[in-house]
């Protein structure tokens, strides 16, 4: 991972990282930790463990921002998608051509699901609208992707996708129209400033 040595001289990039996550795809990182059905490696813990623990020592804030991608984002997208969120997102992910992100903590809430207050709602076009926001984002400046935790608007919560929750976990395509995230200060990306 001969890059970690120039981010860390010349500072984080958006294109740093990218390189560093289409290496670590070149390599198989990115699909150890899914199952071989959904086109990973299907590795086993054992395995998975040396891996991070390879890439880390070479660049760990790559590894973490990898990792967030894979894992963070990409295991709930392959959990709780259907194949054509498969085809989407994780597939993309796994082939470190898109990245994704985790948006779940907030400064009252912390991460537990019951002091949420980023809200969606049905919007005017039929579609949801979130509004909110979360105080840690893992990949923020670079994710094309997001898995977040939000708290269901109880006009919604009738509609079969809501199946009543109360709060959901939401994927949000930050190409968009109307994604707005707005920009993280350096100690907010702080563990995606080095890159492979």
């Amino acid at each position: 991972m001969p890059r970690a040595r120039l981010v860390d001289e010349q500072g984080w990039a958006p294109d740093h990282y990218r390189h560093g996550l289409n290496d670590l795809a070149k390599f198989g990182f990115l699909k150890l930790f899914h199952v071989r059905e959904l086109g990973g490696l299907g590795a086993n813990g054992v395995m998975c463990a040396i891996a991070i623990e390879t890439a880390s020592k070479a660049c760990a804030s790559s590894a973490i921002c990898a990792l967030a991608s894979t894992i963070l984002a990409g295991k709930v997208i392959a959990e709780l998608g259907k194949p054509e969120h498969h085809k989407q997102w994780l597939t993309p992910i796994m082939n470190g051509e898109k990245v994704g992100g985790v948006a779940l903590t907030e400064d009252a809430a912390t991460s537990d699901e019951r002091n949420v207050v980023c809200t969606m709602s049905r919007g005017a076009s039929g579609g949801y609208v979130v509004n909110g926001r979360k105080s840690r984002f893992g990949n923020a400046p670079v994710a094309d992707v997001v898995t977040t935790l939000v708290r269901t608007d109880p006009k919604i919560r009738k509609d079969p996708i809501i199946a009543g929750a109360e709060s959901c976990i939401l994927v949000i395509d930050t190409s968009k129209k109307g994604v707005e995230p707005s920009s993280p200060t350096p100690s907010e990306h702080a563990a995606c400033r080095g890159a492979a």
